[in-house]
């Protein structure tokens, strides 16, 4: 089982309480340590324990890595919006946006997504975009549409970081549920 973050779950019974921990156990009740955090869940008499999937922090450090917002020429600008792609084999691709003042620029998303391709991959199982103002957003339709191209019947399930601060993840079935395809 997956949680918003992509992390598995392991699910104990905790046969201790049978309603909201009191004490000790009370004051505990939400731990964390750097990959697990339990959380209760009382009106099912669960304990929950989460190991974060750390491919999303890879992710983040990959695009974090490339954005250097820039002005190449006096009608080119990069690397405003910086995005990574993780594709099906579990390797990281990279690209910056490239915006100009005709209609011959290119999102970041599709900039990593044709990286790949370059590199002889085609499916993607994960896509993070860090916009210009540091948080991560949705792709735009004209990436959404090339990710639908290259996997028709499968795109339904690429994962898309919608917030990484909160951890928001939604899948790119759940952005366009009627695509045409």
């Amino acid at each position: 089982m997956l949680n918003s973050l992509g992390a598995k779950h392991r699910l104990c019974y905790d046969f201790r309480h049978q309603s909201e921990p009191e004490g000790f156990f009370a004051q505990n009740w939400l731990k964390s340590s750097r990959n697990c955090v339990i959380i209760s869940l009382t009106n099912l008499n669960l304990m929950e324990e989460v190991t974060m999937d750390n491919k999303w922090t890879e992710l983040y450090n990959a695009a974090k890595a490339v954005q250097n917002g820039r002005e190449i020429s006096d009608r080119v600008w990069a690397g405003g919006v910086a995005a990574a792609i993780e594709s099906e084999s579990g390797k990281i691709y990279v690209g910056v946006c490239v915006d100009t003042c005709s209609t011959l620029g290119i999102c970041a998303e599709r900039n990593a997504i044709f990286n790949m391709i370059t590199n002889g991959e085609h499916k993607i199982k994960r896509v993070l975009a860090i916009m210009s103002d540091g948080k991560t957003g949705a792709p735009c339709g004209a990436c959404r549409e090339l990710m639908t191209q290259l996997t028709p019947g499968k795109y339904h399930d690429i994962e898309i970081m919608l917030d990484y601060e909160n951890g928001k993840i939604v899948t790119l079935g759940e952005l366009t549920p009627e695509w045409w395809i």
